[in-house]
């Protein structure tokens, strides 16, 4: 039996045993606190990093684009040769002379001096003066990208890839004190310019889907439907009131009918003509603009008119159908997937959608491994998307701005994303918002396994990224 002193012994020991076992517990914890503070420090350089790159990069595009422009005026604004034809003998009057269209405008004196200089056949030193009078309008830098989709002869499944997460623009979630709301709730307005090249079923302009409840994708339906799939609604896949057709009449804007409407009620879509369309969405509470669930307002424009939606401030003449006037709750993008991610962001020319398994980021998101599908042939230009409600004014403002309209400079508070295709060449899309989101031109078909594209019966997939279109060579 043991003594009374071997007892306390005993128990000394095992408080002292316990003592240290609790400060190694103790100081375990203290290490793994700092560790994690300092990992939550280092994200935080690594994403201030990331965004002062980013504004970097933007601001050195945008540098470039005005050197660009420059050169372009200059090139532009060297005197044309005068033609030498004028100096035979048939032809070299002083009719043919002053009547050039380099000569007509200048004043008297000047016409006579250069004529005179003509009659010496002194053509290279006519040819190297500055003429009175020529400064050509400024020639815009003005380029768009062309894909071909995956459905018609030699697809090259083309596409924009970018990491552009549509529901949370900031990518960095939705803390509590953080300030930063998903689009949901914030509302958004998204404007972009749109040539279809084909008619198609379910073809994608540019989207993003992770859930049937978390998309944010705008395409054709069919030849007489749009397909704008935001949250959990899809809009143009019921019912006749979301054909264009239909929607040009509703409103009121006959002469849109009159003009994109072919015999077959269908819009126009065989790369002829570029489109504005310009989508908004009221947002909900908290911190949107909406009051209630029965304000989930969306509008659709196109061409600068309001063609549906609720009609506050509305264009139109004929809001009489219950289509077009007072259509509430629209939309709706459920709580749960306000924050979803996958392994692919926003794509233009194609879909990013969810494939089949997931996997877990380093900061314990689950995420969701995609692929792309639907890609669409068609022509896009000048992509902005905006965390607040645009009115009216402000998308007419845009359409007649055309393509020469600056978002980053004149579109207002909210931009999020920007990307106005202007490089002309090479592999990249800037994104001019403040997040920085560029995007790389590749082919779906690309890669292996998880890489390659979801929509495994496209076949023949030709070589090739889109292409970009000179569009001063183009009308819109």
């Amino acid at each position: 039996m043991k003594s009374f002193k071997q007892k306390m012994k005993e128990k000394a020991e095992r408080e002292e045993a316990e003592r240290l076992i609790a400060e190694a517990k103790a100081e375990d914890a203290r290490k793994w606190e700092d560790w994690y503070h300092e990992r939550e420090l280092e994200q935080q350089r690594l994403q201030e990093q990331q965004e002062e790159i980013a504004q970097r990069e933007a601001y050195e595009y945008e540098v470039r684009m005005r050197q660009r422009l420059l050169r372009e005026q200059e090139i532009r604004q060297r005197p044309k040769p005068i033609d030498t034809r004028l100096l035979s003998k048939r032809s070299f009057t002083w009719q043919a002379f002053a009547n050039h269209p380099k000569i007509i405008n200048l004043p008297m004196p000047e016409k006579v001096r250069l004529f005179k200089l003509a009659q010496a056949r002194e053509i290279d030193r006519i040819n190297q003066q500055p003429v009175l009078g020529s400064s050509p309008a400024d020639a815009a830098v003005n380029y768009a990208l062309s894909f071909t989709g995956d459905t018609k002869n030699d697809p090259r499944a083309d596409l924009v890839t970018t990491d552009f997460t549509p529901n949370d623009p900031t990518n960095k979630g939705f803390a509590a004190d953080s300030g930063r709301i998903p689009l949901a709730k914030s509302g958004f307005t998204i404007s972009y310019w749109y040539r279809p090249d084909e008619t198609a079923n379910d073809a994608f302009a540019m989207g993003w889907k992770r859930e049937d409840t978390a998309r944010f994708s705008f395409g054709m339906r069919n030849a007489a439907r749009p397909y704008f799939g935001i949250g959990s609604n899809t809009f143009g896949t019921y019912g006749s009131h979301n054909a264009w057709y239909n929607m040009f009449n509703e409103s009121g804007n006959t002469d849109l009918t009159d003009k994109y409407i072919d015999d077959s009620d269908n819009l126009i879509a065989d790369g002829s003509n570029w489109y504005h369309i310009a989508i908004t969405f009221t947002g909900r509470e908290p911190g949107g603009t909406a009051i209630n669930e029965t304000e989930w307002y969306r509008r659709i424009y196109f061409n600068g008119k309001q063609i549906y939606g609720q009609n506050d401030e509305a264009i139109g003449t004929a809001y009489n159908d219950w289509h077009n006037v007072d259509r509430t709750g629209a939309i709706s993008w459920p709580e749960g997937h306000l924050d979803a991610r996958m392994s692919r962001g926003f794509s233009f020319g194609m879909r990013a959608l969810k494939g089949t398994g997931n996997y877990v980021a380093s900061d314990g998101e689950t995420i969701k491994i995609s692929k792309y599908n639907n890609g669409h042939a068609c022509g896009l230009d000048d992509v902005a998307i905006y965390n607040e409600l645009k009115d009216n004014d402000w998308v007419r403002s845009v359409y007649n701005g055309g393509t020469g309209y600056n978002h980053k400079d004149s579109g207002g508070d909210g931009l999020v994303a920007y990307w106005k295709f202007n490089e002309g060449d090479g592999t990249t899309v800037k994104d001019l918002g403040p997040y920085g989101y560029h995007g790389t031109l590749t082919n779906a078909a690309v890669g292996e396994g998880d890489d390659i594209t979801v929509q495994t019966a496209i076949g023949n997939i030709a070589e090739g990224t889109p292409t970009w279109n000179d569009m001063s060579k183009e009308n819109r």
